[in-house]
């Protein structure tokens, strides 16, 4: 698979961790990626009433040291390889000192058990996963928790919309990413681009434009150059034979139901959008399309993304 050189793991006892850690353990034993497992605890004075007379500093000591032998046992359950894991605990609000230790470590992934929120529902993803998906500099990867994690089905989603080299260089990355996983679990591809004519609705309604069928010229020449623009994406892997989809309709729509249909493990996406506007770290299409998925997710950034954080 697209190699990662080193990997950060994200624990915070969730349900799958055990499952996501061991798979990520799998990856860096057969790639020679280094790990590291991190831990990030709440400070204790912020969650203890002023006034109180108690040593703050020795019991921080003693929560970081529980939250570090857990992570030891945690390790340990899920491989005895050598060299083991660096373990990290941080103080701290989670994200933001996750998105620090990115920096410190110079990781080029994190990756966690998706963990969501009491209340959510059907969303798979908690608070963290999307503070993550929206400001982590480098590529994030939040697994559904499973008794054992693999994606041997795996979906890059790409959007065909955005033009130029970006762009390009975009859709270039997220298939490389989706291919290069699919081929290490010696599984399938598939290669999805949501479509629609803007104001199509609109145009229909027009009694000329309607008269000359010129709507449904406009939407024939656009299906045929996303096609082609496809098909030149997908040569590019022809030896895994992946599988392309032009569909028309909403990518927030789209692509949620089309990883439910075709029994989806993983998609592969893009997490920014278009709109170049500072401080915009998610597209909307984007965050849509997360609340609905219900399976695994590597988001990746475009060159040149920088984290709000500091």
């Amino acid at each position: 698979m697209k190699r990662f050189h080193n990997i950060l793991f994200v624990a915070e006892e969730s349900k799958g961790e055990q499952a996501a850690l061991s798979r990520i353990l799998q990856v860096a034993q057969q790639t020679g990626a280094a790990v590291t497992v991190i831990e990030v605890v709440r400070p204790v004075a912020a969650n203890i009433a002023i006034g109180v007379a108690m040593d703050f500093a020795d019991l921080q000591q003693r929560v970081n040291d529980e939250a570090r032998e857990r992570l030891r046992r945690l390790v340990r359950s899920c491989s005895r390889a050598v060299p083991a894991p660096k373990i990290v605990v941080r103080e701290g609000i989670d994200y933001i000192e996750i998105i620090h230790e990115v920096a410190a470590g110079q990781h080029d992934l994190v990756a966690r058990a998706a963990s969501a929120d009491t209340g959510l529902g059907a969303t798979l993803f908690g608070t963290l996963d999307m503070q993550l998906l929206r400001k982590c500099p480098c590529p994030v990867l939040i697994m559904k928790p499973r008794r054992k994690i693999v994606h041997p089905h795996v979906l890059a989603a790409l959007d065909l919309e955005e033009h130029g080299r970006k762009g390009e260089a975009m859709a270039a990355e997220i298939l490389d990413h989706a291919a290069s996983i699919a081929g290490f679990e010696q599984g399938s591809l598939d290669i999805l681009h949501a479509w629609h004519l803007p104001y199509e609705y609109n145009m229909r309604k027009e009694d000329k434009v309607r008269r000359m069928k010129t709507v449904d010229l406009v939407i024939k020449d656009l299906r045929l150059r996303k096609q082609r623009r496809l098909d030149a994406l997908a040569a590019n892997w022809d030896a895994l034979e992946p599988r392309t989809h032009l569909v028309k309709g909403y990518a927030h729509q789209v692509i949620p139901r089309f990883t439910r249909d075709h029994g989806i493990d993983l998609v592969v996406m893009g997490t920014v959008g278009r709109t170049g506007i500072k401080g915009f770290f998610m597209g909307n299409t984007a965050e849509k399309i997360l609340r609905a998925l219900n399976c695994s997710v590597l988001a990746l950034k475009p060159k040149g993304f920088r984290t709000p954080v500091r």
